[in-house]
């Protein structure tokens, strides 16, 4: 055992953090508050954001917070599973360790337990029409625990709404009911999110193109633009400064006159070159002076400045723009274009965007988020985050399996009774297979249950269905066994296949 101090070490670290996730597991864990360095609250039971903003310093501790990144980044669910799963990994390890059992061959045992796992797992998943009902019943399962789960029904159909306004896969009409195609290719880059605090998480809308929190730099130009040609500069329209400290000694008018004279023909200059490219509209990251706004309305062309770097990106790509860095260089094949540009107000005149409509590049969505404070607006941008990488994977991979835990036990019962052929793996093979009963258990438990109880009685249930040869969704609910099929608790067969692949993986490096 004293050989394999510092393996034990390392399970124990890895352990310790996975304890802290537990408790926020299913639609019955609990939140936590967590107040930044700058003072910053944040309100969750995402897995991923619970463990980021943890300032965890144990290097053996951040491999389970990226862990949990990379199940996020992935499917975009079971952040939380992931990191519980790896725990009970941890925990039978240590089991095996002090029985004198060599790390090696508790690894190559959970290696071999693996693909039996995922054999399983596919034989037990099944599929649905890809129509829209079942992208929202995948979208409302994964924010069944998330704290937006109260209108989970309106924030699903905002989710899926967005992923198929800018899918490019097809679709067929059978039986009056749309089935999409299998798409593999969706950006979610053209899906953008603003929010704003002060309302209710009904207000949450989509709106079909790009929003950006923004102005008209002019009150005096157009407010509507029709196929409006669009350029995007990421410099300012002023005239030239020196990066460093200068005097400029004004002696007699004629200085002056001349200073003037010079910052007019620059600004003159400037507009000339936009209305040689005959652009509609001009927006631009850096300020543009009060008299180069004042020539471009008197032309026609509205203007919009002081735009973030991201959404300035974002605008090129769906207008089909080429950001110009300098306006010499600008030129009338780096223009973009869209079908219209429009304001929009929401609730009062603070609340003033640009809307970009019908862009040229891409089909671009904009989602405005609503919240009574900055903290639920942003557990509501993570958890629509969630619901749209979901959604995005049922369009790609549609195999599905039943959720609250009865996958983990199904596949228990099944795999078992085959860990006793495995020689000296055995032992390793049976631990991990146990650690799936960690997901159940801990559901029960923040459910209020007796798990110890709970879990047994579920297992039976699953054996004698296995007995009579009827497939079994019997998972953990409020009281007791529930039906996933009938409460329709479904997830993604992707979202279990990359729990148990990461977290054994990330257990073989610990």
């Amino acid at each position: 055992l004293r050989m394999h101090a510092q393996s034990c070490a390392s399970l124990v670290a890895a352990q310790a953090i996975c304890q802290v996730a537990r408790t926020s597991l299913g639609p019955y864990g609990r939140d936590k508050l967590i107040v930044k360095d700058t003072g910053d609250i944040v309100i969750t039971n995402d897995g991923f954001t619970l463990l980021k903003e943890m300032r965890v310093t144990n290097p053996i501790a951040q491999l389970v917070v990226q862990l949990s990144g990379g199940q996020e980044e992935h499917v975009g669910d079971g952040t939380t599973s992931v990191a519980v799963f790896v725990g009970a990994l941890c925990s039978e390890a240590l089991k095996l360790i002090h029985k004198g059992l060599h790390p090696h061959i508790i690894i190559e045992g959970y290696h071999k337990a693996l693909p039996l796992a995922k054999k399983h797992l596919a034989d037990m998943s099944f599929q649905l029409p890809l129509a829209q009902s079942t992208l929202l019943l995948v979208a409302g399962t994964c924010l069944n625990s998330k704290i937006a789960s109260r209108c989970k029904n309106h924030l699903a159909d905002v989710a899926v709404q967005s992923v198929l306004a800018i899918a490019a896969g097809g679709q067929t009409e059978t039986a009056g009911e749309t089935i999409y195609d299998i798409c593999d290719n969706i950006n979610l880059e053209h899906i953008q999110m603003e929010y704003k605090e002060g309302g209710m998480m009904e207000e949450t809308r989509l709106v079909h193109g790009l929003l950006l929190p923004a102005r008209w730099a002019s009150e005096d130009t157009p407010k509507v633009h029709d196929n409006a040609r669009v350029a995007v500069l990421s410099c300012a329209l002023e005239p030239p400064r020196s990066k460093h400290l200068y005097e400029l000694a004004i002696q007699s008018s004629t200085d002056f006159q001349d200073l003037h004279e010079f910052q007019q023909a620059h600004y003159a200059s400037i507009v000339a070159k936009i209305m040689a490219c005959r652009a509609d509209v001009v927006v631009c990251q850096w300020a543009i002076d009060p008299p180069v706004v004042h020539m471009l309305a008197q032309a026609g062309v509205s203007a919009i400045s002081w735009l973030s770097g991201n959404n300035l990106e974002r605008l090129a790509l769906a207008v089909g723009a080429r950001i110009c860095r300098r306006v010499v260089e600008l030129d009338e094949s780096m223009l973009g274009q869209a079908g219209k540009i429009s304001e929009v107000w929401f609730n009062d005149a603070d609340d003033l965007h640009i809307l970009f409509e019908k862009c040229l590049k891409a089909q671009v969505v904009s989602i405005l988020v609503r919240g009574s404070s900055a903290a639920v607006c942003s557990e509501i941008v993570a958890s629509l985050n969630d619901s749209i990488r979901v959604t995005r994977g049922c369009l790609e991979d549609p195999r599905l399996i039943y959720g609250g835990g009865a996958t983990e036990i199904g596949l228990y019962s099944r795999m078992f009774g085959e860990c006793a052929g495995a020689g000296r793996h055995s032992g390793p093979m049976r631990a991990w297979t146990e650690a799936l009963l960690s997901i159940p258990y801990t559901l029960s438990e923040n459910a209020g249950q007796r798990p110890y109880e709970a879990i047994p009685a579920l297992l039976a249930l699953h054996a004698a269905h296995a007995h009579a040869g009827r497939p079994c969704a019997l998972g953990v609910g409020l009281r007791g066994a529930h039906d996933m099929e009938q409460e329709q608790v479904i997830e993604l067969l992707r979202t279990k296949m990359s729990m148990l692949t990461l977290a054994t993986e990330t257990m073989t490096m610990i």
